[in-house]
């Protein structure tokens, strides 16, 4: 039996497609799961928010800084919604915007450099935990809530609280998506799809 040659330009041009489509539809859920986890970040803030303030505090929405592991690009939403949060309910000005946003960013950029190596998975939530400890006393010392004197002991109060929302809680849940089958194929899915993309 015969079998009707296929031209190499054909199978090239297939190739090309699928990579296209392969990347057009991991950038869609990428987009999609930042979105959402800003969105939650912000009802976070919202329902916790006498105690996501202040130089006591645990802002238990610091709880997702552990997803940038699991979901790199995750990190644009998670600032995004510590920025939007920050601005809606925050009673301090533009530094609290700034300040508290761009330690979560960089927090959650470093928790996304970790992304693939299991064993950094507790580690990926320290960032966010030493940054905001140094970043939120400064702040409030800007804004005269607290007075230089008490600025380390503020640094105290507000990394233990960071260590409480992002290393218990976000410990707990990193542990439950690390052991939920479904949310590993999501992670694998997406970096398969980045890998197809990048080797073309």
């Amino acid at each position: 039996m015969h079998l009707p040659k296929v031209k190499t330009g054909c199978i090239i041009h297939l190739q090309k497609e699928v990579v296209k489509n392969l990347k057009n539809r991991g950038l869609v859920i990428r987009i999609a799961i930042s979105g959402i986890v800003g969105a939650l970040y912000i009802v976070l803030v919202a329902v916790f928010g006498f105690m996501s303030f202040g130089p006591i505090q645990m802002r238990v929405a610091e709880v997702l800084c552990v997803l940038p592991f699991f979901v790199p690009s995750s990190a644009i939403g998670l600032s995004i919604g510590c920025l939007l949060a920050n601005m809606l309910f925050s009673t301090l000005g533009v530094w609290d915007w700034v300040l508290g946003s761009g330690a979560s960013l960089i927090a959650a950029l470093m928790a996304a450099y970790m992304s693939g190596r299991p064993k950094l998975r507790i580690v990926s939530t320290f960032p966010a935990v030493i940054l905001n400890a140094f970043v939120v006393p400064a702040v409030l010392l800007l804004y005269n809530v607290i007075l230089g004197d008490a600025y380390l002991v503020t640094v105290l109060t507000v990394g233990a609280g960071q260590l409480l929302a992002c290393v218990g809680l976000g410990g707990g849940l990193s542990w439950l998506l690390a052991h939920n089958d479904g949310f590993m194929q999501l992670c694998e899915s997406l970096r398969v799809r980045k890998d197809a993309v990048v080797k073309k």
